[in-house]
């Protein structure tokens, strides 16, 4: 009891030590090397009129709460770990020539989360939040050439449950890093310039022809003695071509426009292409668009990009692709590589692309994540069609029907549109997924979003959802469902109502993961394994080939690391999710991709073991179980004293409390030895539990809700070193045993009678009596919930016990008191009814817990 009550102290001075605010800490870390040279003109939209200026490099960094700014140097792009605000600084020179006769455009690739951008003091921007390239104009009346200019990013990291894209509670999902992770430049154009320039195609398969929609907004910031001397007119011509994949002109349009000084201009032009060549994942055959701007026969401007024509139609019986039956064989793609997170090099993407494309899939789809758009760049190139996702999983429906998320999903989305239009190969956006079909609030909630999409592109949508049961919602194409752990065979009969019901070629296999924790295993009757993994997927592809839906998304590419601990991929100290094809380490010797590769390249069978399963039951649970049946018969055998003791604490407890209160002998050796085994035989009964749990997606996402990273770390630790569980729960078992005391005897001042230490002891130690009944079930209890042949019915039982063990308390508590048992069990009522509402109440403020639990209610059906 002495040490109890020392680490007690120290415990309490620790928390208090804990508790007084702290600055932030920020990590930065980059990847060695060169990120990218800026170099590839097609990418950065180089030409004879246009250059480029990079920003990326050394940079300065400061907090933003920081007095003293006291500044380190940071290479940008980067990323920090660390939640707060802070100051990134970048100084440059500018000619005055270069000022004068350039249009100046800060052109950021990507940052997170938000940020307030300033040149030289005078801020000219703010980015509400999100991954997604965009650029700024830079005034010429705020920069300077004698002197160095003073770019300053004031960025915002710091993810919560309510107003952030994604939230904080994320099942699945990639760290998640602050910082400027990709890319800064200047982009240097001429005072009369293209400023934006997108198009998409529409091809009819039927007519065999193809519209090309383009879009450009052109501006003029000449002033009048510029134009003059310059020798322009007023008038300009727009020149529009289009350079086939074999070099040859197929199209060519000229359109006079007026350009007036300080004025903005859009544009609209449809060209049409007979007989085009096609794009497809086989021959990805790509068309130059190029635009102009002259003046006579004087070239102004000039951009160009790279843009593929193809259809991909949604009919009732099939999914069309260029007029032809088509199925998508996709991949989920993370974009996060170790412990940098997202940011990668231009060479690290194409061999992750390779790999993609050479294992046989035809879609990419970039989920839970905004890629570089370089790998779109990249997807272009290589005959990869692209699904690009918002960031939005498990979306409470309290969020879905909120005014303001709305309006920050709109911003977030048009920012997203406007940054990745220009890639063709991006075909349709996702909208998310582990949406509920039933919900009234996510069918609004998508239906707004597709309308917006619509009416700002062209592209189809998709949307996810954690079922089979789906109706249509206006604007959505694509429809997904998604598998974790679950056979195939048993979707059948879901997947052909589904077909019936919208179409299939509107229904995709959206995500298919199969988790894996067990690293070392001989063959796929053992469950989590690397051969049980790919037989998972082998067989969905089987299904999809059977000519059940439309495609499918294998989930995902690689393993990657997230920000919270996962329990159905296994522990982790750096918090791997083992659910990829191939690993961190892009290894192609895994079986899982072989199996996958040979499948879809319809190369040689790959043979997958069998092999034998096995039980993977502890031997620490016997061996605890044993151990503490040893000390019970030791401690009955021990005295007739303890035996009529426990039959009387047992059987009639009042009577035996009463005991306590009248000082009567107890023995003290007993008490302490039964506390002991009590201690220990709840720490093996809760082992088993967790140990059964830890590969439960419906346990691991009701932790995750409550968004607390040590506690599903602390869960997932716990769950899978059953030994090293016994030991730690058995310590806050003691723990939690000392403060029942302290607190009773601080209650014990309230009362008339004189309370003493000792008789709390063993009223304590004596009313948990009945847990020392639970080591059979401490030995055996895995093995039966392994045969989920009565879960429900265990559960219920252990939450009856323990009410049972509480009742016992309390009814010790109110005997030694001597006072009146209402006014005991009312008060202790109160007591457990506050702890239990204060943690609640804490992550409900917090981090929006009950939103969080109720959308994970609802997806498993949990309350029928």
């Amino acid at each position: 009891m002495i040490f109890s009550g020392k680490f007690l102290i120290i415990s309490v001075i620790l928390v208090l030590f804990l508790s007084f605010p702290s600055k932030p800490q920020f990590i930065f870390n980059e990847l060695p090397g060169n990120i990218s040279s800026l170099t590839d003109s097609s990418f950065y939209g180089l030409s004879e009129t246009r250059q480029i200026i990079s920003l990326n490099g050394a940079w300065k960094v400061y907090s933003a709460d920081d007095k003293d700014r006291k500044k380190v140097n940071v290479k940008v792009p980067s990323i920090f770990d660390g939640t707060g605000e802070l100051v990134f600084e970048k100084a440059f020179p500018l000619s005055q020539e270069l000022i004068n006769s350039s249009k100046l455009t800060v052109v950021f690739l990507g940052l997170n989360y938000s940020a307030e951008i300033a040149m030289n003091n005078v801020i000219i921007y703010r980015h509400t939040g999100g991954e997604y390239p965009f650029n700024v104009s830079l005034p010429k009346d705020i920069l300077s050439s004698a002197k160095k200019n003073i770019l300053s990013v004031k960025l915002y990291y710091k993810l919560d449950s309510e107003n952030t894209v994604p939230v904080k509670q994320r099942f699945f999902y990639p760290r998640n890093f602050g910082g400027i992770i990709r890319d800064v430049f200047i982009q240097v154009s001429p005072l009369i310039s293209i400023t934006d320039f997108f198009a998409s195609s529409d091809y009819n398969f039927k007519t065999r022809k193809a519209k090309i929609f383009i879009n450009s907004e052109l501006e003029n910031i000449l002033i009048q003695n510029q134009q003059y001397s310059l020798n322009l007119v007023a008038d300009y011509n727009l020149v529009y071509k289009i350079i086939g994949p074999s070099g040859n002109l197929s199209g060519e349009v000229q359109k006079a426009i007026q350009l007036k000084q300080n004025k903005t201009v859009e544009v609209q032009e449809v060209i049409e292409i007979d007989e085009p060549v096609l794009w497809s994942p086989g021959d990805p055959k790509l068309y130059t668009l190029i635009l102009e701007i002259r003046n006579g026969q004087s070239l102004i401007d000039r951009s160009q990009k790279k843009i593929s024509i193809y259809s991909l139609t949604p009919e009732s019986s099939s999914l069309l692709f260029n007029g032809e039956n088509f199925v998508i064989k996709g991949v989920s793609y993370v974009p996060s590589i170790y412990d940098v997170g997202n940011i990668s090099s231009f060479g690290l993407m194409e061999k992750d692309l390779k790999l993609i494309k050479d294992a046989g899939f035809n879609t990419v789809r970039f989920s839970k994540s905004l890629p570089h758009p370089y790998y779109l760049y990249l997807c272009q190139r290589m005959g990869l069609l692209v699904f690009l996702e918002l960031p939005i999983y498990s979306l409470p429906e309290n969020l879905a029907g909120d005014v303001n998320y709305n309006a920050r999903i709109s911003n977030y989305l048009t920012g997203l549109l406007k940054g990745y239009r220009r890639y063709s190969e991006f075909a349709v956006l996702g909208l998310g997924g582990s949406y509920l079909s039933s919900s009234d609030f996510h069918k609004t909630f998508l239906s707004n979003i597709a309308r917006a999409v619509k009416k700002n592109s062209n592209l189809k949508v998709f949307a996810s959802f954690a079922s089979l049961n789906l109706n249509l919602i206006p604007d959505i194409e694509f429809y997904g469902f998604e598998l974790l752990n679950e056979i195939p065979s048993n979707l059948i009969t879901g997947i052909k109502a589904l077909e019936e019901s919208i179409g299939k070629g509107r229904v995709i296999i959206g995500e298919a993961s199969y988790a894996v924790n067990k690293l070392k295993t001989d063959g796929y009757l053992n469950k989590f394994s690397f051969e049980a993994q790919a037989k998972y997927f082998e067989d969905i592809i089987q299904l999809v080939e059977n000519g059940f839906s439309s495609g499918f998304f294998l989930n995902s590419m690689f393993d990657y690391r997230g920000d919270f601990a996962s329990l159905i991929s296994g522990y982790s100290s750096e918090n791997i999710y083992r659910i990829g094809i191939l690993g961190e380490d892009r290894n192609p010797d895994r079986i899982t991709y072989k199996v996958i590769s040979a499948r879809l390249n319809n190369s040689e069978r790959v043979t997958i073991p069998i092999g034998t399963s096995k039980d993977d039951s502890p031997m620490i649970f016997i061996i605890s179980g044993l151990f503490l049946a040893l000390l019970t018969g030791v401690l009955v055998n021990s005295g007739k004293k303890f035996r009529e003791d426990s039959s009387r604490a047992l059987l009639r407890p009042y009577n035996f409390f009463a005991d306590i209160r009248d000082q009567r002998i107890i023995s003290g050796y007993h008490s302490v030895f039964l506390s002991l085994i009590v201690i220990v035989t709840s720490a093996l009964v809760i082992s088993n539990v967790l140990f059964y749990y830890k590969t439960n997606i419906v346990f691991e996402k009701l932790i995750l809700a409550f968004g607390s990273r040590s506690l599903i770390k602390t869960i997932s630790y716990l769950s899978w070193h059953p030994a090293q569980s016994i030991i730690w729960l058995s310590l806050a078992a003691a723990l939690i045993f000392a403060l029942l005391v302290v607190i009773i005897k601080a209650a014990s001042l309230f009362v008339r009678n004189r309370v003493y230490l000792h008789s709390i002891f063993f009223t304590v130690a004596w009313s948990s009596l009945p847990v020392i009944l639970l080591i059979p079930a401490g030995i055996i209890l895995y093995r039966i919930m392994n045969l989920d042949a009565a879960n429900f019915l265990i559960m219920i039982f252990l939450i009856l016990f323990v009410l049972w063990i509480i009742y016992r308390l309390l009814k010790g508590i109110y005997v030694i008191f001597d006072v009146n048992p209402g006014s005991v069990y009312f008060y202790g009522s109160i007591v457990l009814l506050v702890v239990a509402g204060i943690f609640v109440l804490y992550f409900e403020i917090n981090r929006s817990v009950i939103d969080f639990l109720q959308i994970v209610i609802k997806q498993y059906n949990l309350f029928g």
